[in-house]
């Protein structure tokens, strides 16, 4: 999971195409960095130390993510909240509502398949069940099915 740059945030358009966004250099989490993930609800786990690098990242609210599985980049999402009045068809991790002076990472991302639903076709394809996704979590040994 990327986030995509600040700077070419500013200029964003609201429905980019996915190989414009102009990523960090670094990710903001790694396979490395995740304790496993949950498939059936596409929740992503993490240590205590991680959410306390992802706390220095913040604020994420508004960001946009890129996952990227084997240097495919696979879909983006968006960071919001339960507030928000904003709302995204791309995938979203909703943080804990905003409060002046404190944390807005939850213990896990739970990534979601829009906010605050899906309004597209139910024929639609899930950007979250890539296939290319499934199979570096199997490899990595991080796969909760």
């Amino acid at each position: 999971m990327y986030l995509v740059d600040l700077a070419s945030e500013s200029n964003a358009i609201p429905n980019p195409a996915l190989a414009d966004l102009v990523l960090e250099p670094e990710p903001l989490l790694s396979i490395a960095s995740i304790t496993g993930y949950e498939w059936k609800n596409h929740r992503m786990l993490f240590t205590p130390d991680v959410k306390a690098e992802l706390q220095a990242k913040e604020p994420l609210f508004r960001r946009r993510f890129v996952i990227v599985a084997n240097d495919d980049r696979i879909y983006w999402g968006m960071f919001l909240d339960a507030l928000a009045s904003q709302g995204c068809q791309n995938p979203v991790v909703l943080l804990v509502p905003r409060k002046p002076g404190t944390s807005s990472i939850p213990d896990a991302f739970v990534i979601d398949r829009a906010y605050p639903q899906y309004s597209g076709s139910s024929e639609d394809r899930d950007l979250r069940n890539d296939v290319r996704i499934l199979e570096a979590l199997e490899s990595s040994g991080k796969l909760i099915k």
